[in-house]
């Protein structure tokens, strides 16, 4: 169970990201604002009982970094007293982006999960559509931090700047059935992830307490061999309109399965058109 749940809502986030590398390095952000607070609700199934697992909250703030305006975008998961008994987790990720173009400048994870410790530091160097420059730190529990000069070919970026850049994508000129490529630095050794995900289409979800939204879905091509069950094992939602806010994710693993669901919103830039009243 190790890194399980980490990697669970790291991977679908990841998935989320497959467009950064149809969109330029400089992007015009029109879809969060400062003071914008989203909260999901996780859930884990344990044989035939869901429980509600953890509690995620992502935040969005304006800051100055390295002299430059910038959001602080944070994303932070803790596991709730009900599931505590079988797994403890108490997560942190944030990166720090440009406010201009929402190109990366630093991203620090800190993960707290039962025994498992690990702080991971990247630091963007040099950002240009034909290459990217990152110095990655990590530090594990009783090791000596490993640190590394990654030269990367293409737009590269962090997991959570990628997520709010998502945002800006216009679907519209999509087709369904396409898979997109992407590039991401993400985990333990600074690794580069080149992924796919597929433009599956538009539909309606209903939420948990009832809630339907019309969504953009997402199904990304998950790499052989780990925790999720098929390389179709996750599935993401996020809204048809101007905000392109994730409302529900999927995720089927070896060892259960997952489901998050938005709890609540605040500080949005634009009006949630695409909510579409309540489940009858």
């Amino acid at each position: 169970m190790k890194r399980t749940l980490l990697t669970i809502l790291a991977s679908a986030a990841i998935a989320m990201t497959s467009a950064a590398q149809s969109i330029p390095l400089k992007m015009n952000n029109t879809s969060f604002k400062a003071g914008e607070k989203i909260v999901y609700d996780a859930y884990f199934n344990l044989g035939l009982i869901w429980v509600h697992a953890a509690k995620v909250t992502f935040t969005v703030q304006n800051t100055v970094f390295q002299n430059k305006e910038a959001y602080k975008l944070t994303a932070a998961g803790s596991t709730l007293n009900t599931f505590a008994k079988f797994y403890t987790v108490h997560d942190t990720l944030y990166s720090y982006a440009q406010r201009s173009t929402l190109i990366p400048l630093y991203y620090k994870r800190i993960a707290h999960e039962d025994s498992y410790w690990a702080e991971d530091i990247f630091v963007f160097n040099k950002n240009t559509e034909d290459a990217t420059s990152v110095k990655t730190t990590c530090l594990r529990r009783k090791k000596a931090p490993d640190t590394k000069h990654l030269e990367l070919k293409g737009v590269v970026t962090d997991l959570v700047t990628a997520i709010y850049r998502l945002r800006n994508y216009d679907f519209e000129h999509s087709n369904p059935g396409k898979y997109i490529p992407f590039n991401i630095v993400y985990d333990d050794d600074g690794k580069k992830f080149d992924l796919n995900v597929k433009y599956v289409g538009k539909e309606t979800v209903t939420l948990k307490n009832g809630d339907k939204y019309r969504c953009i879905k997402l199904k990304p091509k998950m790499i052989k061999g780990g925790i999720f069950k098929s390389e179709d094992a996750v599935t993401i939602w996020i809204t048809d309109d101007k905000n392109r806010i994730p409302v529900y994710i999927e995720a089927k693993i070896k060892v259960g399965a997952l489901k998050a669901y938005l709890r609540s919103y605040q500080g949005l830039s634009h009006e949630l058109t695409s909510y579409a009243g309540k489940e009858k």
